[in-house]
């Protein structure tokens, strides 16, 4: 059964991933850097390269790629030896958080810079991989609580079930 979960949540993270470059790769061909359009309300489409980090802070591309592939390496060999260990939805967290880095990622190594897909009210700019990896602290945090505020049920004894006569 663990086998089986497992499969299953590689090729669901994987699936994750080619969403991801797939998207990018669409509104790569289809808009160019000065086209956008609607997508819904105040959610614009259109292409724009990111060649900064979060919220456009710019550092040189070596530092980068090589904290976040150092980063991913980690939390790939961390996620390898404790999966056995940890709560599901922890793990399913940190596969997401190494799926949207490592999106990210490709796109540096292969164009210098983030392809970012999706404009919110010129406030935001932000793709797929960005969400995979907020969605995967949701659920890392999710998860913690959700263990932490778990209580034990009772033991309960087999007589215990029985009806009184």
């Amino acid at each position: 059964m663990r086998y089986r979960t497992t499969v299953i949540g590689l090729v669901s993270l994987a699936g994750a991933l080619l969403a991801d470059q797939f998207f990018k790769l669409a509104v790569q061909t289809r808009l160019n850097q000065m086209t956008t359009e609607t997508f819904v309300g105040p959610l614009r489409l259109g292409y724009y390269p990111n060649a900064g980090i979060g919220f456009g802070i710019q550092l040189p591309i070596w530092l980068i790629a090589g904290t976040v592939g150092l980063v991913v390496i980690g939390l790939a060999a961390w996620l390898l030896r404790a999966h056995h260990r940890i709560a599901p939805m922890v793990s399913w967290g940190v596969g997401l958080i190494l799926i949207g880095a490592i999106s990210n990622l490709f796109d540096r190594m292969m164009y210098g810079h983030v392809i970012d897909v999706f404009n919110f009210n010129d406030w935001s700019v932000f793709n797929i991989a960005d969400v995979w990896i907020i969605v995967g602290v949701f659920v890392i945090v999710v998860g913690i609580s959700s263990k932490r505020n778990a209580t034990p049920s009772p033991k309960r004894m087999p007589s215990q079930d029985l009806p009184n006569n």
